[in-house]
């Protein structure tokens, strides 16, 4: 029963592994492009891991992301300047 089980779940780890592989690969082409901070007005470049906990709609339709400002310290929705702002 549990070798059964098991055959089951390969399928869903390895599909979750090429997704995770395919969102990194977006994330870092993201972060190409520098974050503003509302708190101090800085720009910096996010590191790619560090979007892993937003959806990249929210990212897209908003140009909004919940970030740690390496400046000021601060955690709030940083604006995100992509090519059209740029």
């Amino acid at each position: 029963m549990n070798v059964l089980l098991f055959i089951i779940k390969i399928p869903h780890y390895i599909l979750d592994v090429i997704l995770l592989v395919f969102d990194a690969g977006r994330y870092k082409k993201i972060v190409k492009k520098p974050f503003v901070c509302p708190n101090c007005g800085s720009t910096f470049f996010a590191k790619w891991y560090h979007l892993f906990q937003l959806r990249e709609v929210t990212l897209i339709t908003t140009q909004k992301a919940k970030l740690k400002c390496p400046h000021c310290k601060e955690t709030d929705m940083c604006r995100w300047m992509n090519e059209e702002q740029a």
